[in-house]
């Protein structure tokens, strides 16, 4: 797994839903956005990475992947609804803490070069 492009990754969908709060960018369907097994990493911790099982770190990570998903999801829901003030509000909190858990946490596997 590449570290920094999961990073990287994981960054943009911050810009993908500022888009999506602005009515602009690509159509996300929350169904999708929602599954934390889709994306490189998903695929990666929900395959090669259960090598890594016992890793305390690596089930964090797992479980913070899962939250950053269904947050992520939730924003793009509102945002379809027409919430906006709603969708600014999640991405502002639930979605912003689940992101930086998911960049500490790949943070702290790469200094350890887990991958």
């Amino acid at each position: 797994m590449n570290v920094n492009a999961a990073i990287n990754a994981h960054v943009a969908w911050k810009q993908r839903l500022a888009k999506c709060l602005a009515g602009d960018g690509e159509k996300l369907d929350p169904s999708v956005v929602g599954r934390d097994d889709q994306c490189d990493l998903g695929k990666w911790i929900h395959g090669e990475g259960q090598q890594l099982a016992s890793d305390t770190d690596l089930r964090a990570l797992r479980a913070q992947h899962a939250v950053f998903h269904t947050r992520a999801a939730e924003v793009v829901e509102l945002c379809q609804r027409g919430d906006k003030s709603a969708a600014q509000q999640l991405m502002d909190g639930g979605y912003s803490t689940a992101a930086n858990a998911v960049i500490r946490t790949l943070g702290a596997l790469k200094a350890r070069s887990v991958s």
